[in-house]
């Protein structure tokens, strides 16, 4: 009994507990289920997108319009009437084909058909006469040729003349050097004659042999006096030739005729003729010296008289000789210059007529050349002026034909077949559709960023339109001011020209026709990028939202970089993968905002293709 009552104890213990805890957790579930219910009944729905990499770019937009390659309007190139019209708008022509033509003048025609007659008539007339002056010119050059030998002939005359006549004046001078030797042999041979005689009347023996002696001794130094004046004499006369020897070898070598070794050598043989002649005077002055020292001692020396008077008999006979040979001498002489003089004169009355007739033949010659050669000039400057002519008939016949400067397809023709026109009209209009243009005028400021070869998208102003790239080609460096007329003007607004060349030929835009041009100035590829409206500025850092584990948005602050137009470059802060939030517009967000994703997550390469279409 006793155990039962004890369990009975317990179960009565446990109820009230296990219905306490059970009361405590149904009303814990009722709260914990009605703030989940009061939770997602208050979340804000927003949007995410995934980061991902893409190009930023910045661009110049402007409008534009197209041209063909090449695309100009011909006008008419002088007054008339139009012939014919060649080509239909759309018509492929080559570069120089003939478009238009206009009536031309008949009298043209008939000169530009007679002229090349004339001109070729003439040709062969210069030609002619082109040859006749080579044929003066080599008559010209024989007649020199033969001159000049002439001349070198002449030239050996007068040496051979130049040389009779230095051995005429050598022999001259030697003629009087032997009349004076032959003077002083005949007054030594007197002299002899008159000391025999007067030792011969001496009276007394021992005086004659005295007087002998002495004037045996006087004979000696007479003998030896005469000996040193022919010495000087000869030294005089050597001298005299060396010099005219040596001013005749300056005079040659001046010419040309002989080397100036040679006129050295002459100096050399004038220095020892000079000191030969030194030698000489000084002898004589010693042997007049003695001889009049001998003379002092006649008295003394009168006992030899008789050896001197012997002597003096020798010194006659010997004085005799001496007369002779220089007789003999003076006689060879005087014929050698006799028969010089024969030579010269005939050297003198013979004039080189050959000469004289070969100079002759070259002025003659050189005065045809020059007549020749006058004529071939009148008639080449008459040819120079047909030909001018001719040229002047075609180019004014050339101005009836209008071509294209290049191949080209005509795009607009403005005459008809019979028109009247004047100079500076428009003809037509024609360009190269295989390259295409776009010009396009742009501001100062968007000027400033473009630069050439810069990427350009061209379009179509329409729907739909299709994209065609191109680059800059072209960028004027000079900003141009007009006025609504289209006149310069300093009021209007300035912009710069520019031209944008298409990389591949479309087929399809038409040249006159408005276009729009994106021209690319920066652009980065393969980088960071999110769209611009999931960026916030409204605080010092810009910043993104970003939705934690428990649903809630949260700051988070990033770096931006390069700004386009839809995007902009994420250089730190955020990865590729990051999940970031687009913000509502109706609701603004806070920190620890609750949120609700409401749609699957789109990457921003997506809406960044979708943008650039």
């Amino acid at each position: 009994m006793g155990e039962t009552v004890k369990y009975k104890d317990k179960r009565r213990v446990s109820w009230p507990i296990a219905a306490g805890v059970l009361a405590v957790a149904t009303l814990g579930g009722w709260v914990f289920y009605g703030r989940v219910l009061n939770s997602s009944a208050g979340a804000v729905e927003v949007s995410t997108i995934a980061v991902e990499r893409g190009t930023i770019e910045i661009s110049v937009n402007n409008s534009g319009v197209v041209e063909f390659g090449g695309q100009q309007t011909l006008k008419s190139p002088t007054d008339g009437t139009v012939d014919r019209v060649l080509v239909r708008v759309g018509d492929r022509v080559p570069s120089g084909g003939e478009l238009i033509t206009l009536r031309n003048n008949i009298e043209d025609q008939t000169t530009v058909a007679i002229n090349p007659l004339k001109i070729r008539e003439k040709q062969l007339s210069l030609g002619n006469t082109e040859r006749k002056v080579l044929q003066a010119q080599d008559d010209l050059t024989i007649a020199q040729t033969e001159l000049q030998r002439l001349v070198q002939e002449n030239i050996s005359r007068e040496s051979l003349r130049a040389t009779e006549e230095s051995n005429r004046r050598e022999k001259l001078i030697n003629l009087e050097t032997q009349r004076q030797k032959l003077r002083e042999a005949q007054q030594k041979l007197q002299e002899a004659q008159q000391e025999l005689t007067r030792l011969s009347a001496a009276e007394s023996q021992k005086f004659q042999i005295k007087l002998a002696q002495l004037n045996l001794e006087i004979e000696k130094e007479n003998l030896t006096l005469s000996s040193n004046r022919l010495k000087v004499i000869d030294a005089q006369a050597e001298l005299a030739a060396a010099q005219q020897k040596l001013r005749e070898d300056q005079d040659l070598v001046q010419r040309g005729f002989i080397a100036e070794q040679d006129v050295r050598q002459q100096e050399s043989i004038v220095r020892s003729a000079e000191f030969s002649l030194h030698e000489a005077e000084v002898a004589v002055t010693q042997t007049l010296l003695e001889l009049e020292k001998n003379q002092l001692q006649r008295e003394t020396i009168e006992e030899e008289l008789a050896d001197e008077l012997e002597t003096a008999q020798k010194e006659v006979e010997t004085a005799q000789e001496t007369v002779r040979t220089v007789e003999s001498d003076i006689r060879s002489t005087m014929f050698d210059v006799e028969r010089i003089e024969i030579t010269l004169d005939k050297l003198r009355r013979e004039p080189n007529t050959e000469v004289e007739a070969a100079r002759k033949a070259v002025r003659e010659a050189e005065a045809q050349v020059r007549d020749l050669r006058s004529q071939f000039n009148q008639e080449k400057l008459q040819l120079e002026q047909e030909e001018i002519g001719i040229q002047n008939t075609q180019a004014q016949l050339a101005q009836n034909i209008v071509s294209t400067p290049i191949e080209a397809t005509i795009l607009q023709v403005m005459v008809n077949n019979g028109d009247g026109i004047s100079r500076g009209d428009n003809l037509l209009t024609l360009g190269d559709p295989s390259q295409e243009f776009v010009n396009l005028q742009l501001s100062t400021l968007d000027a400033s960023q473009v630069k050439l070869n810069q990427e350009a998208r061209v379009t179509v102003i329409g729907p739909n339109a299709e994209i065609y790239e191109g680059v800059v080609q072209e960028l004027s460096p000079l900003a141009i001011t007009e006025d609504s007329s289209g006149s310069s003007s300093s009021s209007g607004q300035a912009s710069v020209p520019a031209t944008i060349k298409l990389k591949t030929p479309t087929g399809s835009l038409i040249p006159g026709a408005q276009v729009s041009v994106e021209i690319i100035v920066q652009q980065l590829k393969d980088v960071v990028a999110l769209p611009i409206e999931v960026i916030q500025r409204d605080a010092p850092q810009p910043y993104i939202w970003t939705v934690d584990a428990q649903s809630q948005v949260q700051k988070k602050t990033i770096v931006l970089g390069l700004e386009g137009v839809t995007e902009v470059e994420i250089k730190s802060g955020l990865k590729v993968g990051d999940k970031v939030v687009l913000p509502p517009s109706d609701q603004p967000l806070e920190p620890g905002m609750v949120v609700k994703i409401s749609k699957a997550e789109e990457p921003s390469g997506d809406k960044e293709e979708e943008s650039e279409k």
